[in-house]
């Protein structure tokens, strides 16, 4: 769909745009989302309808315009994903076009962009939004008129199929959608708090979108405030010093508005009795809004998972010096032809029959007798299968290429020997996309994706990213 065109079309009928391919009915919302009551009160209903004086944003796109919906609560990972998104106006202007809005040539239409499975979609919608009754079904408005928020949801319910494919999901995808990056789970609890630390100051000065999640799947308020099951926006970092010593903060955003932390460095805790009211006002600490303070031990503590993206995995590696190369492969499992499932220490005879990729890294400088290195990051994402099943578990197995020969001129049995001995320990996985991170020296090596078992089919997008 053009926006420009339908819009155009639009304004010299004067009529107001209606999206036959995403209409308001049932189908728009998902057959198993809402009760049979709330199907009654569906009704659905353009801002014009809502508002005297609709606007797309008030004095800017903020995370504090976001409030979560009171009927439908599954969509809490996306709304977190939109709050990193609007701490980094580089991201948001291209999401959210400038040229649009309710005044001058309001036409009823309104258009954003996602990245989608390799490339950049532009996805056109009218602005007829679910009710049930007076209230918004998803997300809503902080301030009455401002519908930025609800529109971009909409249209990525519309990308995703309907809004039941947004309740419940994984904030790391939203991520992805936004910057058209990759994207990189940290297991908290796994990770020394040092490199925690290093990792999260390198990706807030690159300004990657981050957020963090709970464990658990209940929504109940936990004693010190913390929602169980429940995803944030990670919106800043900072250090302070604190009794003689640094004391390293973390800040986060609640997309419900309320329910904040209480624990130490919270709203009203003791400890900003101990530093500057300079600090403190550089610390924006504000009063019930959602978004918090708290220290970097506590927040290893008591969050399960931080999961950052942006345009390239810079934010990976220590160094910056060269520019990121990127290769991008569309491709994939089909059952009989390249569905060989996994590994072959448990699926020898069929592995060989996954798609295979050639990764040839030459020597930076050959006259150099120093030992030479590439960053490389491989991202794999799968794309909904046609059974309707869920996510595969996937991996990516790396295999050094033994003389410089391809894979399928081996003889048998020199490919049992060349298959068992991996360069890295493949773990399958039951998300959308998987990363894994490589520091190679130069030479030949081929990239396997793979399912977890054979005959399992779902297309694919590998990405190799690579610097010297």
């Amino acid at each position: 769909q053009d926006f420009e065109n339908l819009r155009e079309e639009c304004l010299s009928q004067g009529v107001l745009f209606e999206d036959k391919t995403f209409p308001p009915g049932v189908e728009s919302i998902g057959r198993a989302l809402l009760s049979e009551e709330q199907l009654r009160n569906l009704t659905w209903k353009r801002p014009v309808d809502l508002h005297r004086h609709p606007q797309l944003y008030v004095k800017g796109a903020s995370r504090f315009d976001i409030k979560q919906g009171s009927v439908v609560k599954g969509d809490c990972w996306f709304l977190a994903a939109l709050g990193s998104l609007t701490c980094h106006d580089h991201h948001l202007e291209w999401i959210l076009p400038k040229n649009q809005g309710f005044s001058k040539d309001y036409a009823g239409i309104f258009h954003f962009r996602f990245w989608h499975f390799g490339q950049w979609a532009d996805v056109v919608i009218d602005d007829r939004l679910p009710m049930n009754g007076e209230r918004y079904l998803f997300v809503s408005p902080r301030q009455s008129n401002e519908f930025w928020p609800a529109l971009l949801e909409k249209a990525y319910a519309k990308l995703c199929g309907s809004y039941q494919h947004i309740d419940g999901g994984n904030i790391a995808d939203a991520l992805v959608d936004f910057t058209g990056g990759i994207k990189k789970d940290i297991y908290l609890k796994k990770k020394p708090m040092e490199k925690v630390w290093e990792m999260m100051k390198r990706s807030d000065k690159l300004k990657c979108l981050m957020a963090a999640g709970i464990a658990g799947g209940t929504n109940r308020v936990l004693a010190k405030g913390l929602v169980e099951g429940h995803a944030y926006s990670v919106t800043g970092i900072a250090q302070v010093d604190y009794k003689g010593r640094t004391e390293r903060l973390i800040r986060l955003w609640n997309p419900w508005g309320q329910e904040e932390w209480k624990g130490r460095w919270s709203d009203e805790a003791v400890q900003w009795e101990r530093i500057s009211k300079e600090e403190q006002d550089n610390l924006n600490k504000k009063k019930e809004d959602g978004e918090f303070w708290m220290a970097l031990q506590d927040f290893r503590d008591y969050f399960n998972g931080l999961v950052i993206s942006d345009a390239n995995p810079e934010f990976m590696f220590s160094d910056n010096r060269q520019k990121w190369m990127v290769r991008t492969y569309e491709n994939g499992w089909v059952a009989g032809v390249s569905a060989g499932g996994n590994h072959p220490q448990l699926s020898r005879p069929t592995f060989l029959k996954n798609p295979q990729y050639k990764l040839q890294l030459k020597k930076p400088d050959p006259e150099s007798n120093r030992k030479q290195y590439y960053n490389v990051t491989v991202s794999l994402i799968q794309k909904p299968n046609r059974q309707g099943s869920g996510p595969h578990g996937i991996s990516i197995v790396l295999h050094k290429e033994p003389r410089d020969r391809w894979p399928e001129e081996l003889q048998h049995e020199s490919r049992e020997g060349y298959l068992s001995h991996p360069l890295n320990q493949p773990k399958y996985t039951l998300e959308r996309e998987i990363s894994c991170k490589f520091i190679l020296e130069p030479g030949t090596y081929v990239l396997i994706p793979c399912t977890n078992k054979a005959e399992q089919e779902a297309g694919f997008i590998l990405r190799v990213f690579y610097r010297k």
